[in-house]
């Protein structure tokens, strides 16, 4: 039965010869001694100097006899690890080695309890609840001494260690009786890491977590960590395997680690610095050595992970997603799908030659949301830090915002200037035509990504080539719509279209020449192709700039009729006086007036009230372009004998004569809707007519105005005034004034 018993004992201990234990919470070198805390379970064992000797066989009868004791000074809890050693003299009475012999060392919860008093008294019976620490033949060689060391963890509450030999041979040759001497008895409780080493992860806020943002610090809190002075911290990463792999290591640090942030400590490793990177799962082992325990580590893990909450692209004017501009194309970031906080963070780094990341630019903290930021106007307009992109440069843009779960998250992308002027090779462009003649053009490229500016002229001639050229039409557009360009084409007539690209690149021209006879399908007669022309014949044919031409000449004064000669291209001319600041001639008048008079003529009749004064004349021309040619030279104009009174004419003061400024127009530019705002000296009927810029009637209004009282005309031209520059001429019974209008 006995036997049975042994069998089904389960070892749990481990057995190691590397000395006595001393880590832990000891007892070391517990006293050997009858009655302290030690007691005998059977047989007679002999007590020595700090050890007790036992011995066993097995009698004639079968029954195996010896000696045993216990020891009940140390409570062995569940789930505690332990560590126990002793040191082991074993020999037999004759120095032969028997058989199946075994030293025991259990775990039981009481003392056991025999026979003693005889050198015949029987092993007890193993109590059921026991733990096996040793059962093992230490009598193979005769005579030896050893130490023997166990570590283990208690499977139930014990408080007892019980030893005996066991022999089952009869003592003969070879058979003998075996001997045991137990001295040097160390029981030591293995130190629990947790209870000396605790730490856990923390932001910067002190809120306990395990995933921590991209770019967010994270702190390792070791403030529940057993204090000695310093703590020994190396970092690992997780690898797919789960398997954690070493990647930096901070050592020794003087002091407790209460709050320290493992981000910087890392970054900032001159030999192995590490960045945490998103979808990364590290760990951090922190350590202490114990006074008592020794060595004492834990290590926990910690994952990054890449928020949602930055995010950002991008793009060209038109939306286009892109990581590639041109050189003097605007960029632009787009930030919409940016968690809005209500402001954001910007600025700029340059990558050099070194993939290296270079601060350059911070636009700082702005208001609102990134959802389409002009970055080059953002960064060339920095009032610190100018900055324009340049042709081969590689840039990046830093956005950040301070997000309420995550804390500071920013997101950085590159983009590169590169010269597109290659790209910048032809001017083509399809020209149609439909049944009422109207000219459609279209399928050409906008180059938006230079800037492009496009001009289109359509000049007219009888010829084929050669000229005479005549211009009918011109307009400037952006982008790249299909639009109808000229609607008043006439039949049998030669048109030449010439279609003029300006980019910061330069400037490329290409022509086509339309040409329709009445009453045929008009795809017959339509050039489908355009050529490269050279944009010089522009300057050759266009009508040339009233800046660029020379002033008015030949300036007379026939009686009341003032004259000139006329300008080429000009639209009107202003009759003026020089302002008083101005140089002019000595014409001895007694009392002069100044003239402001507008007229479509090359002549102009004065009033008899105006002929009767002295005064300095010049004119200005003013040409379809709506800029002005240089001044004639001054006239002086001396007043004539009015032999008969215009009975028409009302006096007008010797002070005051009509002046432009008593005409104003408001608000200009304008949208399409504006005023005249008239005050003038005298009753009268108003004629007001608006021209386009090539002097298309576009509407005519009429009124009338009190003297001395001010009037306001006004008209809502929204739908049919377009973009452009528009001429307005206002004429009363004696005057005649002109305004130039800018509509957006």
């Amino acid at each position: 039965m006995k036997k049975i018993i042994f069998l089904f004992l389960v070892v749990l201990a481990y057995w190691t010869s590397n000395g006595q234990c001393t880590q832990g919470n000891c007892q070391t070198n517990i006293p050997i001694a009858n009655g302290n805390n030690w007691s005998e379970s059977h047989g007679t064992p002999t007590w020595g100097n700090n050890s007790v000797w036992l011995w066993s066989y097995t009698n004639n009868n079968g029954t195996t006899v010896g000696e045993g004791v216990n020891y009940s000074g140390t409570n062995f809890v569940a789930g505690q690890q332990y560590c126990v050693s002793f040191t082991l003299a074993a020999d037999t009475h004759n120095g032969n080695t028997p058989p199946n012999v075994l030293m025991n060392v259990l775990l039981t919860q009481n003392a056991v309890i025999g026979n003693t008093g005889s050198t015949n008294d029987p092993i007890p019976p193993v109590p059921a609840l026991n733990q096996v620490v040793m059962s093992q033949n230490i009598w193979n060689i005769v005579p030896n001494t050893q130490t023997y060391t166990f570590n283990f963890t208690a499977n139930q509450n014990f408080n007892n260690i019980w030893f005996f030999p066991q022999n089952p041979n009869t003592p003969g040759n070879p058979n003998a009786q075996i001997e045991v001497s137990i001295s040097n008895l160390n029981i030591c409780t293995a130190c629990d890491p947790t209870d000396f080493v605790d730490y856990h992860y923390e932001d910067e806020n002190g809120n306990d977590q395990t995933e921590f943002c991209v770019g967010e610090d994270v702190y390792v809190n070791g403030s529940n960590t057993f204090n000695t002075n310093n703590y020994f911290m190396d970092l690992w990463i997780v690898d797919d395997n789960g398997d954690y792999d070493w990647i930096s290591g901070a050592g020794w640090i003087s002091g407790t680690p209460d709050f320290v942030n493992i981000t910087d400590l890392f970054e900032n490793d001159p030999e192995h610095p590490i960045t945490f990177e998103a979808g990364e799962t590290y760990s951090v082992k922190l350590a202490i050595v114990h006074p008592t325990c020794g060595w004492l580590e834990l290590q926990h893990d910690f994952t990054i992970v890449e928020p949602d909450s930055v995010a950002y692209h991008y793009e060209d004017e038109n939306g286009n997603d892109k990581t590639e501009f041109c050189i003097g194309e605007d960029v632009y970031v787009n930030g919409s799908e940016t968690l809005n906080t209500n402001n954001y963070f910007m600025d700029l780094w340059i990558v050099d030659d070194n993939g290296d990341y270079d601060w350059i630019s911070g636009a700082g903290w702005i208001s609102g949301s990134p959802d389409f930021v002009n970055i080059t106007e953002l960064f060339e307009n920095d009032p610190e830090h100018p900055v324009t992109f340049q042709v081969g440069e590689t840039y990046s843009v830093k956005l950040a915002i301070n997000d309420p779960d995550c804390g500071w998250v920013s997101l950085q992308h590159d983009f590169t200037i590169i010269d597109c002027c290659d790209d910048f090779n032809e001017a083509d462009f399809s020209l149609g035509v439909d049944l009422d003649y109207n000219f459609l053009v279209g399928n050409y490229e906008s180059y938006d990504f230079l800037n492009a500016t496009h001009e289109w002229y359509v000049f007219s001639s009888p010829n084929e080539t050669g000229g005479p050229y005549t211009l009918e039409h011109q307009v400037t557009t952006t982008g790249d719509n299909n639009f109808v360009l000229y609607t008043e084409g006439e039949f049998e007539v030669y048109y030449t279209i010439i279609h003029k690209v300006i980019t910061d690149c330069g400037e490329i021209c290409y022509a086509q020449v339309q040409y329709q006879k009445e009453g045929k399908n008009p795809e017959a007669y339509t050039n489908v192709k355009a050529a490269e022309i050279d944009c010089g014949i522009l300057d050759e044919i266009l009508p040339p700039k009233c800046s660029e031409l020379t002033a008015p000449t030949n300036l007379q004064a026939n009686g009341a009729t003032l004259s000139w000669d006329p300008v080429p291209g000009a639209i009107a001319y202003i009759i003026s006086s020089p302002a008083g600041n101005e140089p002019q001639i000595e014409c001895r008048c007694r009392k002069s007036i100044s003239l402001n008079i507008a007229t479509e003529e090359t002549s102009y009749t004065l009033s008899n009230s105006l002929a009767s004064r002295c005064f300095i004349w010049q004119v200005t021309a003013i040409c379809e372009d709506g800029t002005a040619s240089a001044t004639s030279q001054q006239m002086c104009f001396l007043p004539i004998l009015i032999e008969e009174e215009d009975p028409h004419e009302e006096d007008i003061p010797n002070e005051e004569v009509p002046y432009e400024d008593k005409v104003t127009l408001s608000p200009n530019p304008n949208n399409g809707v504006f005023s005249i705002n008239m005050d003038m000296a005298y009753d009268s009927e108003v004629s007001i007519e608006v021209r386009d810029f090539y002097g298309r009637m576009v509407t005519v209004l009429s009124d009338s105005v009190r003297a001395e009282k001010s009037s306001a005309i006004s008209w809502d031209g929204t739908g049919i005034l377009q973009r452009g520059i528009y001429f307005i001429e206002i004429k009363t019974d004696r005057d005649t004034f002109y305004k130039k209008m800018i509509v957006k």
